[in-house]
């Protein structure tokens, strides 16, 4: 079979691969935004996770074809179709708005964490892959990064993978985002110690053209983590989303495992539905409804690295992302204090970004050491990697005509003062 993807053009699928595609676990991913609410800001941002799965796989096989080549022995034509296979599953733990509800308000584990996908693979999806035709065994130490051969995981989910080179090219052009790598980056891939690595050299001589197009690829993630990925409107909407979704949990009309049924479109549907006897149902209802109509609520209180040491960040992740109480808690002082109803007080407390890429293994005419000791890649990759962390931001979010008297409250209640400033005009 022949597909058509609107990033890369003609895809050729197996047969076992279009038997894996048609099973319910992929098909759910044609309802799971890849950009969770980003849409609300780009508007072209509704491509899915569908999409990604499939552009995942098909750079997981440009990747192959490169191993096949410098490395015949390793990579058999059978090894190389469960790589595939298992690039097209990565996602299939994925819940709606899953970066979000994990990594920015923690009400869940990480998708990658194992037990949901336990819960999938003995839901039927072992038995969709053997119906394929493929290893089971085989299949389930790649998806659980269980495999003794590091490199056969690490193509798809690794530190520079096919997973990113789907990513940044999909979410920069439906982003409408003017940034691209060149197909130059596949011939750097290749494997050492059994894990997967970058070649920066080649017959003894020094390859820079490679290392400049991994940096260029390095770089276009951080461009598009700083204006699409981390936008505050993207970042507003996905906590109040997560704030619904945690009260849901908590009043036992929603859990992790009916996540992995649902789209994005079906959550908000339950999320908007829960009767009024719950005791944040009318809560959960307006957050919801909030973000579906772009309601959203505003900054009025913010602090980033510039502010704070490193130590006074882990304290606010430890008080505020780790534990769901203390948030709750602090969320609910604050709006009392406001006169405001709990769900107009949102914290955003996001896991402090790191960039795994930096610890890729690199191979050049000095030998093998990860990207950021490279002599001549090291310097800038650690310079990005600083940046990322300078990302960081903890907001509170409340209704426009609350955020002076927000920022004041939260001066004195936080200790510093607001990096973000409420101008006369913005009240409203």
């Amino acid at each position: 079979m022949i597909l058509r993807d609107s990033v890369f053009g003609d895809m050729t699928l197996s047969e076992r691969e279009c038997q894996l595609i048609d099973t319910p676990w992929i098909q759910r991913l044609r309802r799971i935004k890849q950009l969770g609410t980003a849409a609300l800001v780009y508007p072209g941002c509704t491509h899915t996770r569908f999409e990604h799965s499939l552009g995942t796989m098909q750079k997981a096989s440009e990747i192959l074809g490169i191993l096949q080549i410098k490395h015949p022995s390793q990579v058999s034509e059978e090894f190389a179709a469960s790589i595939r296979a298992a690039a097209l599953l990565h996602d299939v733990t994925h819940v709606p708005f899953g970066h979000t509800l994990e990594d920015e308000r923690h009400v869940y584990p990480r998708h990658d964490s194992g037990v949901r996908l336990r819960w999938l693979w003995e839901d039927g999806l072992r038995d969709a892959t053997a119906l394929a035709g493929y290893d089971t065994d085989l299949i389930w130490s790649l998806l659980s990064a269980t495999s003794p051969q590091a490199w056969t995981y690490e193509i798809f989910s690794g530190a520079l993978d096919a997973d990113m080179l789907d990513y940044v090219s999909r979410d920069a052009m439906y982003a409408g985002l003017s940034v691209r790598y060149d197909q130059r980056i596949l011939q750097a891939f290749s494997i050492a110690n059994d894990h997967l690595t970058l070649e920066f050299s080649e017959h003894g001589l020094e390859r820079s053209d490679r290392r400049s197009e991994v940096l260029q690829i390095l770089h276009m993630r951080y461009y598009l983590t700083e204006r699409l990925y981390y936008h505050h409107t993207k970042c507003v909407s996905g906590a109040m989303i997560a704030k619904a979704v945690e009260w849901a949990d908590q009043d036992g009309v929603l859990t992790e495992q009916a996540l992995l049924q649902m789209g994005d479109e079906s959550l908000l549907d339950c999320l908007e539905e829960i009767p009024d006897h719950y005791p944040h149902g009318t809560s959960i209802r307006a957050l919801a409804r909030s973000v579906r109509e772009r309601h959203l609520l505003k900054r009025a209180y913010a602090l980033t690295p510039r502010t704070l040491s490193t130590d006074e960040i882990q304290d606010l992740e430890r008080r505020f992302y780790l534990n769901a109480g203390n948030r709750r808690r602090a969320e609910e002082k604050l709006a009392a204090r406001l006169d405001l109803p709990p769900q107009e007080v949102v914290f955003y407390v996001p896991k402090r970004s790191w960039m795994k890429s930096a610890a890729m293994p690199c191979v050049t005419p000095s030998g093998l050491h990860s990207l950021d000791e490279d002599e001549a890649a090291g310097g800038e990759v650690r310079a990005l990697a600083e940046n990322y962390r300078r990302l960081w931001r903890f907001y509170v979010f409340v209704p426009g005509p609350q955020r002076q008297q927000t920022q004041e409250v939260c001066e004195r209640y936080f200790g510093h003062p607001s990096e973000y400033q409420v101008a006369a005009d913005q009240v409203s």
